[in-house]
């Protein structure tokens, strides 16, 4: 009987530790569209990894790839891992791309990645001085209400331009989003400010000329 109990014991205990569940690393979370909060379906999500391998620092290395379903959701699992970081990168066409880093604290985590993406959009800038043109001629503009959740936006900072300057600029913004053009001229002497609001269509170009 104990013989036979022993046998019983044996592959309980292997099976005990050969049997234990094998630690993942879980990245799962959501996509939706920054200006409208619309669930996003088919974005791609890539998932690099940063390690110490041989003792010497790597570059980012693909880990995997997956993409959001209809409800925007999306999940991926890998193997435990002595990371350094982990980047993520979301893209999907007539979209922004856009990646981040994450640090983690352990081999093995779970993390919930939950982002917004921007439609794309452009404003085109066609900026003339007209005739006649003059050293002393300026203007400055400076575009307001940039979605602060769109960090490949172009910036809010003053742009200027002096005298004979004739030039096409193209700034990268958020379809759907609501924007303010200010912008200030002076013109042989004379002062004028000036100011626009603009809905920006997505997957569009707004066209915008100034004259100074």
């Amino acid at each position: 009987m104990k013989k036979s109990l022993l046998f019983f014991v044996f592959p309980v205990l292997i099976c005990m530790g050969a049997c234990k569940p094998e630690k993942k690393n879980i990245f799962h979370g959501t996509v939706s569209e920054l200006i409208t909060g619309v669930s996003l379906e088919d974005v791609q999500v890539t998932i690099e990894i940063n390690q110490v391998s041989s003792g010497m620092l790597s570059s980012y290395q693909v880990l995997g790839t997956t993409s959001t379903g209809s409800d925007g959701s999306f999940s991926f699992e890998s193997d435990a891992a002595q990371a350094l970081a982990y980047r993520f990168t979301f893209s999907k066409d007539g979209y922004h791309t856009y990646s981040f880093e994450i640090t983690p604290n352990d081999i093995t985590g779970d993390y919930q990645i939950d982002k917004a993406i921007a439609r794309e959009a452009f404003l085109q800038f066609m900026i003339y001085n007209v005739s006649p043109a003059y050293d002393e001629d300026i203007l400055r503009y400076r575009i307001q209400g940039i979605s602060p959740g769109c960090e490949t936006c172009c910036d809010n900072q003053l742009h200027s331009f002096y005298g004979a300057t004739d030039t096409i600029t193209f700034c990268l913004l958020a379809g759907y989003d609501t924007i303010t053009i200010e912008y200030m001229t002076y013109i042989n002497g004379s002062a004028n400010q000036f100011s626009e609001e603009i809905i920006v269509p997505a997957g569009d170009t707004v066209k915008k000329v100034m004259r100074y």
